[in-house]
């Protein structure tokens, strides 16, 4: 997934481990906007899978505990509502 809400050099990953937490960097909503949880499985192999795409010479920086930010979890949960698609965010 390729947010606006992240962008960082080198190419950088994250929010691949199950459990990973999200990031509600919004404000002046409701508060049960702040309760929202969107439960994934592990994208480890994805996020190795893409890295080994990239050339040598293009690093690639995986951030553990970066969490899923709204830019992407608000569109997954009404695109995959049953949270069964591993995700992981690409800066």
């Amino acid at each position: 997934m390729v947010s606006a809400h992240w962008e960082s050099a080198p190419l950088s990953l994250s929010a691949t481990g199950p459990g990973t937490p999200l990031v509600y960097d919004f404000g002046g909503f409701a508060q049960r906007y702040f309760q929202m949880t969107y439960e994934r499985p592990d994208a480890g192999a994805l996020a190795a899978r893409g890295a080994a795409s990239m050339p040598d010479s293009e690093p690639v920086h995986q951030h553990a505990s970066r969490g899923l930010d709204h830019g992407a979890w608000v569109p997954l949960k009404t695109m995959y509502s049953y949270g069964d698609v591993p995700v992981l965010k690409t800066s």
